[in-house]
């Protein structure tokens, strides 16, 4: 439900000196070392104002993916004992402010080149949806960006090679699908809501569903990916009208050879959703697998979000 948050705590005279007394000439981050203290990576402001910040990659502290609601109660208890290393003030947590928070899920694909040509698939929605733009500088990976917004899908295992990093029992074979969101919406939305700027405000089943599908699924369409052979035989196969039939393969084939942002432009609004809707009830996706690929079906990441739904209940 969630990969990482960053959060912000102001800090008082009297902690600066308790940290500088007791860790001398020590950074937060070797002292965290020391303690074994995991998952965190946290910066000390000591000239324009006093505060620390705090990244918190939450899946590395807890060891899985799958956070839950619960595991809150965890993840407090992690961050004020840190805190009381640092600074002797476990209390300061009560007043923290949330700067970001990354909501994701996991798709479990064994095979790399699945996950290759998955990426090579989705690149090839619209350019733009909502207020979110395509940047197609990432080969390995889809993003999509506003001023206040991220959404990114890429292979966990390619980003950990290409660091030259370990990659770790719970990473293999993952694709990754977040939904990051900046301090600037964060605090339009609590400000809106009237909800307090923490992190158990958006550690929560209810936030992860909206996110997702909101700038995510609701996107990506519902249907697995085929070839065009596969395709083709089930609309053929399908209760459909053989007029419809026809102008749903004619419709995935100029998807194919056109692009989806030209072939949708094409159509009324009206016309093109009836189009989709038919490809919905199908299961079909409308971006077809290449031949080349060598691969006749990709199973929608929509399955994998609702798997994780149920790992969450």
């Amino acid at each position: 439900m969630v990969h990482t948050l960053s959060l912000l705590i102001n800090l008082e005279p009297q902690h600066i000196h308790y940290f500088e007394n007791v860790h001398v000439h020590k950074s937060c981050n070797v002292v965290m070392r020391q303690y074994n203290r995991k998952g965190l990576h946290i910066i000390l402001y000591r000239k324009n104002k006093l505060a620390c910040s705090i990244f918190v990659d939450v899946v590395e502290i807890l060891g899985r993916t799958i956070v839950k609601e619960t595991d809150y109660t965890y993840l407090k208890k992690y961050l004020t004992d840190s805190l009381s290393i640092l600074f002797n003030d476990e209390s300061i947590f009560l007043e923290h402010n949330l700067t970001r928070f990354d909501f994701s899920f996991n798709a479990f694909i064994p095979s790399s080149r699945t996950r290759q040509q998955l990426l090579k698939l989705l690149k090839k929605l619209p350019g733009a949806y909502r207020r979110l733009h395509q940047n197609y500088s990432y080969k390995t990976s889809l993003l999509y960006k506003s001023k206040s917004l991220e959404v990114i899908v890429y292979d966990k295992v390619a980003e950990r090679l290409a660091k030259n990093q370990k990659v770790l029992p719970y990473e293999k074979d993952i694709l990754r699908i977040e939904v990051k969101l900046s301090n600037a919406h964060i605090y339009r939305q609590c400000h809106r809501r009237k909800e307090s700027k923490q992190i158990s405000t958006f550690l929560k089943v209810s936030s992860f569903m909206k996110y997702m599908e909101q700038y995510f699924l609701n996107f990506v369409h519902c249907g697995d990916y085929y070839s065009a052979k596969i395709a083709f035989k089930k609309i053929m196969q399908s209760s459909l009208k053989e007029k419809e039939k026809d102008k749903l393969i004619q419709l995935l084939q100029r998807i194919s050879n056109e692009g989806i942002d030209i072939v949708k432009a094409s159509y009324s609004p009206k016309t093109y959703r009836k189009w989709m809707s038919h490809l919905d009830c199908l299961k079909i996706n409308p971006i077809l697998i290449p031949e080349t690929a060598g691969i006749d079906q990709i199973q929608s990441l929509q399955e994998y979000y609702y798997q994780t739904l149920k790992n969450l209940s």
